[in-house]
């Protein structure tokens, strides 16, 4: 007789590059799968319980809304746009649909699609950082560089920590639009705020070479072989 495996969630791994971290927070559905399973059955399973659940109660806009992120995180589009649809039909105030709903379509390569409804969701949770977040990377995306670094900037300014790959997004998109020297600010603000992180200094470094501002890059480069740790490729760099 099998065991019951409890899955909350599908495993970090699973998210394509790119996606929300936050995104995983709608997916915390316990569902209890019968006998073991591995991480490529995880997801169909998980999708086949939720359309048992949903014919149960058909009126839940939340199982949709799950099923529709399962479908995702599979690449299913077309299977995950009608489930996005219908949660936002029968939960008119489930705000999240909206910011979900967009990430998909930027996952899929399509963020003319995501931005209409990033704008409404932001007109409905202005405080949201990841609205914010999303919303850059459709104008990113679509090559809207100040637009994007703007919602990076105010993605940043409402979140409650530090994220270093937010801003290293926000860093990549002032240099993607010909802002290197902004770009460049906007890390060293980042560094000098929240203490010496290594992803941020190593992406101001490259800033620094690519603009061919050497002597920034060696000073850079003196400063962070004064901290712990395994200086090989900096040394490297600094020949």
């Amino acid at each position: 007789m099998h065991s019951k495996n409890i899955v909350q969630a599908p495993s970090p791994a699973a998210h394509p590059r790119g996606c929300s971290r936050w995104r995983r927070l709608v997916l915390l559905l316990p569902l209890a799968l019968q006998g073991p399973v591995t991480a490529h059955e995880e997801n169909s399973v998980l999708i086949q319980q939720l359309t048992t659940q949903i014919a149960k109660t058909p009126e839940d806009a939340s199982l949709y809304l799950k099923r529709a992120e399962m479908q995702r995180l599979s690449q299913h589009w077309h299977a995950a746009e009608p489930d996005y649809r219908k949660a936002a039909e029968l939960d008119p105030g489930l705000a999240i649909v909206d910011l979900s709903f967009a990430a998909m379509w930027n996952d899929a390569g399509k963020p003319a699609k995501a931005l209409p409804l990033l704008d409404r969701f932001l007109s409905r949770e202005p405080a949201s950082a990841e609205g914010y977040a999303e919303r850059a990377r459709s104008k990113r995306m679509l090559k809207q560089w100040a637009g994007a670094a703007d919602d990076y900037a105010a993605a940043v300014e409402r979140s409650t920590a530090t994220d270093p790959e937010l801003i290293t997004n926000w860093a990549d998109t002032l240099h993607e639009g010909g802002n290197q020297a902004q770009a460049i600010e906007v890390l060293d603000r980042a560094i000098a705020r929240s203490g010496r992180i290594s992803s941020l200094e190593m992406k101001a470094l490259d800033l620094e070479e690519s603009m061919k501002r050497h002597d920034a890059a060696l000073r850079r480069i003196d400063t962070m072989l004064e901290q712990p740790g395994r200086k090989d490729s900096l040394l490297l760099r600094k020949t």
